[in-house]
């Protein structure tokens, strides 16, 4: 076993002990292991074979359950988007026994079971600011660790780095729409917080966002539009100027950082016809439309890729491999049919639903002014990895049930902060120090 493997090991045993003292650690650990997933790291060959993610969230579960007696947190269902979330892991055990095949049906079956179990220990253990702030800090850290090995081992093929992700994110498109989630909250902390997290931020930025060039996915880098139209549209008028100042810096420090080989593939955006990884895609929809229309209750998980050289026969021949659907949303219409996507949608509008109320409560604290900086963050997050979601399939991307259980743990902390308030008038709380967020209206 190598010393990066020993010493990795080592951060795993501490995160486990601490997650045996106080669950969100368990947490916190559990987001370690996903962006740090030994499988992908050549010092990871010397590990024993244990599904560390799997443990990790056991023990977590665990250590909840051992500490919650007397707590009387929230509900776990007051929070809506669990109940399309539980509903979409129902039809899929519904659909799986008449899949193509119900064996790897119900793979995924139990993954979106493990995204409820999960979104229930994010929903239940994130309860105050610290506890947010503790898996908002990772997931940056997690990104800033990608920014760095693409920095010091980079690796490419075509021009595109590769073998930098997480389990569900170890291709360049879905390694990319992962980013995008991490992203706000770098550039928000940096414009509207003091403290350790601005600094934090202003160090990794640069990281990451090279990544992220240098992944050179179309469909995210598309994203980023629409993500940046939504930020300013939120962001407070206090803090406009600055955001357009960052987000100009931030479209140059693309285009120097890309290149040539970037920018050309870039353009192809607007030249899809030429582009023949474009224009399969179209195909590729095609195929699902009709593929929904023959099984509107579903051909249950993996059914797209399985039936692909039905509706596919010439791409599967010309490839001599199946094909997948690369679009979220017809990923969910066929696999789990339109009960599914109508829970999916359900699930995504019931999420921006609770951050708009977050925001609604007015900001008498200065808690609750930061509180609304982090829903804005969130929003412009999912509105990032839901467009380029359109290119590639993120139905089980752990970077969307993360996103659904930080608006839960922000949630939490709303109701407490907002119930707080009512009951001492005209007393400022503050967040947890040394993080405070600048003043400043809306």
């Amino acid at each position: 076993m190598s010393s990066t493997g020993l010493v990795w090991l080592a951060l795993y045993a501490v995160g486990c002990v601490a997650a045996m003292a106080n669950p969100v650690y368990g947490l916190v650990a559990y987001l370690f292991t996903y962006y740090t997933h030994p499988p992908l790291h050549w010092w990871g060959d010397g590990l024993p074979q244990v599904r560390w993610s799997y443990t990790i969230a056991l023990i977590t579960a665990g250590s909840f359950l051992a500490h919650r007696a007397g707590k009387g947190s929230l509900p776990f269902f007051s929070h809506p988007q669990y109940r399309w979330l539980a509903a979409l892991v129902v039809i899929s055990a519904l659909v799986t026994p008449f899949a193509v095949d119900p064996t790897i049906s119900s793979y995924y079956t139990t993954t979106l079971t493990k995204a409820l179990v999960l979104s229930f220990l994010y929903a239940k253990i994130a309860t105050d600011f610290r506890s947010y702030r503790l898996l908002v800090l990772t997931h940056v850290l997690g990104g800033f660790y990608w920014g760095l090995e693409a920095y010091l081992n980079p690796e490419t093929e075509g021009g595109r780095l590769i073998n930098i992700g997480g389990p569900d994110s170890d291709t360049t498109n879905n390694t990319a729409a992962h980013i995008l989630t991490i992203l706000p909250f770098v550039g928000y902390y940096i414009l509207a917080v003091r403290g350790r997290e601005r600094w934090l931020c202003l160090v990794a930025a640069p990281f990451i966002l090279r990544a992220l060039v240098m992944l050179n996915s179309r469909g995210s880098m598309l994203a980023l539009v629409p993500a940046g139209l939504v930020a300013l549209l939120l962001g407070r008028r206090r803090y406009l100027g600055r955001s357009l100042l960052a987000l100009g810096l931030a479209v140059a420090a693309i285009f120097v950082i890309g290149g040539e080989t970037f920018q050309r593939r870039q353009l192809t955006l607007f030249t899809y016809e030429e582009d023949y990884s474009a224009t399969s895609r179209l195909e590729m929809w095609q195929a699902a439309i009709r593929m929904v229309q023959d099984h509107p209750l579903g051909v249950g998980g993996q059914g797209y890729d399985l039936l692909s050289p039905r509706y596919l026969p010439d791409m599967v021949e010309k490839r001599n491999v199946e094909q997948t659907v690369h679009n979220t949303y017809l990923m969910a219409a066929a696999e789990w049919g339109i009960a599914g996507l109508v829970c999916l949608l359900g699930f995504l509008v019931s999420i921006f639903v609770q951050l708009h109320r977050i925001r609604r409560t007015p900001a008498v604290t200065e808690l609750q002014r930061r509180l609304h900086l982090e829903s804005i963050a969130i929003e412009v997050a999912l509105v990032g990895l839901l467009v380029a979601g359109f290119f590639v399939n993120r139905l089980y991307s752990e970077a969307l049930y993360l996103m659904a259980g930080l608006t839960a743990a922000l949630t939490n902390v709303a109701m407490r902060e907002a119930k707080q308030a009512a009951e001492a008038p005209g007393v400022a709380a503050a967040p947890d120090p040394p993080a405070r967020a600048a003043a400043g209206s809306r």
